[in-house]
């Protein structure tokens, strides 16, 4: 939303909710592109079903971490977010963010990465970052937007 934003777009947050559930035989390639597909198919069945047409596209992305070749998603709880951010500590991982674009006539998807070396990080500063409520509801439980 902030690249958005910053280039000067007006749009509509439209939040849907999708199966999440990430199997881990799976090329993260294909199911982070899976869940953005998934999302933007959510959110056109969600608006027609409103009553509302949708002459705009439809944006929808989502983002998955892989370490040591497994994904790792959002965390359930604290206690979850601490064990990720722990391993991710000092450690190289692969992010993944794919985009889907629907529109009428089309639907057409990417994916891009990226490894990310973190720094070692103190349980205090994972305990002070977890006390910001950021973590809980990122891939990995970090965002490089925020405060991550």
């Amino acid at each position: 939303m902030e690249l958005l934003t910053q280039i000067g777009l007006s749009f509509k947050v439209v939040p849907v909710d999708i199966d999440e559930t990430i199997d881990q035989s799976k090329d993260v390639e294909q199911i982070v592109r899976e869940l953005a597909l998934g999302k933007s198919l959510a959110c056109e069945e969600l608006l027609e079903s409103e009553g509302e047409s949708h002459e705009l596209p439809i944006l929808a992305a989502d983002t998955l971490v892989s370490l040591h070749d497994r994904i790792v998603g959002k965390p359930v709880n604290r206690a979850d977010a601490k064990d990720t951010l722990q391993r991710l500590s000092g450690a190289t991982h692969q992010v993944f963010t794919a985009v889907a674009l629907r529109t009428k006539e089309e639907v057409v998807s990417a994916v891009a990465s990226a490894s990310v070396q973190m720094r070692s990080i103190a349980s205090e500063e994972i305990e002070k970052y977890c006390d910001s409520g950021e973590p809980f509801d990122k891939a990995g439980s970090y965002g490089l937007q925020g405060l991550g």
